[in-house]
């Protein structure tokens, strides 16, 4: 009789094929896994981004060590015969996300000093003195004469972030000779008016 054999037989076959069943479930799950931390794409979601852009615009005027304001001297002889300048080094700070001109004018017709004596705003001349200005089209024109009336100095200037302007301020020979000349001594004073303009 074999039957204690054929027993044996198939215990050891069901063995097999139980131990062949786990392994491959083992496997079929060690490879799910393997897929999911292999960073392969089992969903997705898609997120909106907005970027809101808005405009801006700012003009203002750096006090720097020298202060905020321009002091021009006719000191002698010399000052009048050969006209005197002075450069303000960052004087005008620009800020715009557009191209932007930039305009001057004096705040009153006459330089004017506390013993009622004056003088022509136009005796003095200003001047951008940049040369890393950026612009398609960029135009920098001096202004000869300060008047009451708006005057360009920048036209079609790339958008900038504190953009730095050196500004030169003026009196000719021929306006100190000419226009100042037997002034009575003493501190005449004016306003320039400076404004930004996007284009």
């Amino acid at each position: 009789m074999n039957t204690g054999i054929n027993l044996k037989v198939n215990i050891k076959s069901i063995v097999l094929v139980a131990t062949a069943l786990a392994m491959f479930i083992s496997t079929s799950n060690a490879q799910s896994t393997a897929l999911a931390e292999s960073g392969s794409t089992l969903s997705h979601v898609p997120i909106p981004v907005a970027v809101e852009v808005d405009d801006f615009i700012t003009l203002s005027s750096d006090i720097g060590v020298g202060g905020l304001q321009v002091n021009l001297k006719l000191k002698d002889e010399d000052d009048y015969k050969k006209g005197i300048s002075l450069t303000m080094p960052n004087h005008i700070v620009v800020s715009t996300n557009k191209k932007f001109s930039l305009l001057a004018r004096a705040a009153n017709k006459n330089f004017t000093s506390t013993g009622y004596s004056y003088f022509p705003s136009n005796v003095l001349d200003i001047q951008v003195k940049n040369t890393d200005l950026l612009g398609t089209g960029l135009n920098l024109q001096n202004i000869q004469g300060l008047e009451i009336n708006d005057q360009t100095l920048i036209t079609n200037a790339a958008p900038a972030i504190k953009k730095y302007l050196n500004i030169e301020y003026t009196i000719s020979s021929k306006n100190a000779i000419d226009k100042i000349l037997g002034s009575n001594p003493g501190i005449y004073t004016n306003t320039i008016i400076y404004m930004l303009s996007t284009l």
